[in-house]
């Protein structure tokens, strides 16, 4: 008599989550696409930075939950003390960070550095020590030292470093960071396997026990937005096919969005399902090199614009 197997639900569910996410794993672009959507953001940016930095200065409502999940998971050198405060502007009273101590912080694709504006508001009583990395200057405002908070701007083409794939941690100036931040930018880097080299490079750039926080953009899971990236995205296509995009090379995802109906004004953005982003931190977290510690929904009118990922390196 034969005997018969009975696999559990849950050994199925694993097996095909190992094959989900395998077929990220497998995706590649040719350096060709990825040159050309790298030259298209470039062109993007340099074009349009003064009216896209005019609409971004409020902060992330994200951000403040990405300190609540740092200080939760005790990370070094960052809220493990009774000092002074993650400061809450409701009842100003001191919550837990510890006094004295310097908190060095990497801002990956800073943009124009509302995040370092946000931690000079958040994290006050506190010496910072600002990193930023970008590609466009032209979107970093001029930051006064002042007491507490110094800033070092290091101007890098993160995607043509990733796309070298010799190493980006190696040609950031930074030591090794309890914070590293990386928001808005996941969604520029072109392919799966490019995104994994910047979550490993964050990884290489945070000091033990501290931690990683990245945001990644789901814009189309809002409902008001799709038609109007779709109808862009066809557009776009169009264009650039004279311009020498090869459509076929893309991955599922990947689309091509306007802004403020500039004629010929477009942007790679690259739409994130969430077992992509499983994909990402099983690649981030294999072999025990860190943990993730927060994964949450943020931003925007719906709450749910951005989703993020809080990892901390072991």
């Amino acid at each position: 008599m034969k005997r018969r197997f009975v696999r559990s639900a849950a050994f199925v569910w694993q097996r095909t989550r190992e094959r989900e996410l395998s077929i990220f794993k497998g995706t590649a672009l040719d350096a060709t696409t990825i040159d050309f959507l790298r030259h298209v953001n470039n062109d993007f940016y340099t074009r349009c930075a003064p009216s896209f930095s005019a609409t971004r200065n409020a902060p992330w409502v994200g951000w403040r939950t990405c300190l609540e999940a740092a200080q939760g998971c005790g990370a070094v050198r960052l809220y493990d003390g009774p000092d002074v405060h993650l400061y809450d502007r409701a009842t100003a009273q001191p919550g837990a960070i510890r006094k004295g101590a310097s908190v060095r912080v990497l801002d990956v694709a800073c943009g124009n550095m509302r995040f370092a504006a946000f931690l000079r508001e958040e994290l006050r009583g506190r010496q910072i020590d600002y990193f930023a990395v970008d590609d466009c200057a032209g979107l970093v405002p001029h930051l006064p030292e002042d007491e507490g908070f110094s800033t070092c701007f290091q101007n890098l083409d993160i995607i043509g470093e990733l796309a070298v794939g010799v190493g980006l941690a190696h040609t950031i100036d930074a030591g090794a960071c309890d914070l590293v931040g990386c928001f808005g930018f996941f969604h520029h880097v072109p392919s799966f396997e490019l995104r994994v080299r910047l979550i490993d490079a964050l990884l290489q750039k945070t000091a033990s026990g501290g931690v990683v926080c990245a945001s990644f953009w789901q814009f189309m899971g809002d409902e008001k937005f799709v038609k109007k990236a779709e109808a862009w995205n066809s557009k776009a296509k169009s264009e650039l096919a004279s311009a020498g995009l090869d459509a076929s090379q893309l991955e599922a995802g990947d689309y091509f969005l306007g802004w403020q109906n500039e004629p010929g004004l477009w942007r790679y953005c690259h739409d994130f399902e969430e077992l992509e982003i499983d994909a990402l931190v099983a690649a981030a977290c294999e072999g025990g090199k860190a943990r993730e510690v927060a994964r949450f929904s943020a931003d925007g009118k719906s709450g749910a614009m951005n989703r993020y990922v809080v990892l901390q390196k072991r």
